[in-house]
């Protein structure tokens, strides 16, 4: 059963009680604080924070 969620700040996966990270990527990752994760698994991309920026006219 997966009780909580992957120990690295930027990652939304779901582990095991005895795991701390849900993948290498977080593990050597640790406690950095990122944007997104990059683990690649599904359920850290359905968490993923949207792309919020967007383009600005040339004359802003």
């Amino acid at each position: 059963m997966k009780d909580r969620e992957c120990a690295h700040p930027a990652c939304g996966c779901r582990v095991d009680s005895d795991t701390k990270y849900c993948s290498q990527y977080c593990r050597d990752a640790g406690d950095k604080l990122e944007i997104s994760c990059n683990c690649g698994h599904g359920d850290c991309k359905e968490s993923a924070v949207p792309d919020t920026l967007q383009e600005r006219p040339a004359s802003y």
